[in-house]
């Protein structure tokens, strides 16, 4: 219903925000990691693992994931040096780069997640029939988001530290004007679908519409929050490619729930279903955003 919609989010909302603004490093990072054990809990669902036992181990799995990351990489030194080139010549599978491996392989999934979505449902039975891949694939996107707000966090540093919370609410305001866009022209202009398959509401003009606003929103949001890149275009694009990778994240998420005949990932958040519902796009988009803040030497 929408009041309960609107009353979760409102609740959620300066949660979200102090969060994001107000806590250390150190305890944003549990935070978050807190938040992602749920979703790694309703993930378990969407894998095709229901059975309580199952889905205790695979949150266990997630948990014990993050902390040999941190235990590896504290999350201080999760943002790798700013000198792109130096940086990819110098990657190896060191523990001490398990962060930026983490971050480049979700950053592939969802270059590759168009094949993916296109090839659905027809050519989807080596995904429908490993439960295995699936949970692989969740531990590996859900670390992903988790390493790319850390390391969105950690811009600016000690000598600036509202400016990664600046970066990462940047983030979510193109998601959110998205996904707002995507549902006002959607409703209003929405004709033509988008992907009939996986997930009937959306449409073509929710797409553009949705993706016209977040562009709008975010040089907005840049020139209030006093983003700097390297390049203006690069910055543009940028924001574009996080944009359509909050849609893929959307559509992929639908894929997992058709694939086990469920409407919502779980029922925790009232008007929303699970909270995977709520950021399987930041999910995408986080990932992606990093990847390209590191190459643009956003500021």
């Amino acid at each position: 219903m929408l009041w309960q919609r609107v009353i979760t989010a409102l609740l959620l909302l300066p949660l979200v925000i102090g969060i994001v603004f107000f806590l250390p490093l150190h305890l944003f990072a549990s935070a978050v990691g807190a938040v992602l054990l749920v979703a790694a809990w309703e993930w378990s669902v969407l894998s095709g693992r229901p059975a309580r036992r199952q889905r205790l181990l695979y949150t266990a799995a997630m948990a014990v994931v993050m902390m040999a990351i941190q235990y590896f990489s504290p999350p201080y030194e999760f943002w790798p040096s700013l000198t792109w080139p130096m940086q990819a010549g110098a990657l190896t599978l060191s523990s001490s780069n398990l962060p930026f491996i983490v971050l480049l392989a979700a950053g592939c999934f969802w270059v590759l997640s168009p094949v993916l979505l296109g090839f659905y449902p027809k050519h989807a039975a080596w995904w429908r029939r490993s439960a295995w891949l699936r949970l692989f694939y969740g531990l590996v996107l859900l670390t992903g988001l988790w390493v790319a707000l850390i390391s969105l966090r950690r811009i600016g540093g000690a000598l600036q530290p509202y400016e990664g919370s600046l970066v990462i609410l940047f983030v979510l305001l193109l998601v959110w004007a998205a996904d707002v866009g995507g549902y006002v022209f959607g409703r209003w202009l929405g004709k033509r679908k988008l992907a009939p398959n996986i997930s009937p509401g959306k449409t073509w003009a929710g797409l553009f519409g949705g993706v016209g606003l977040a562009i709008v929103v975010g040089y907005t949001a840049q020139y209030l929050f006093g983003l700097q890149a390297s390049s203006s275009i690069g910055f543009g694009l940028l924001m574009l490619l996080t944009v359509i990778s909050s849609v893929l994240g959307d559509l992929m998420e639908s894929v997992a729930k058709r694939e086990t005949g469920l409407k919502d990932s779980g029922r925790i958040l009232p008007g929303h279903g699970g909270l995977l519902d709520r950021i399987d796009s930041l999910i995408a988009a986080a990932p992606v955003f990093a990847i390209g803040a590191l190459l643009l030497e956003l500021r």
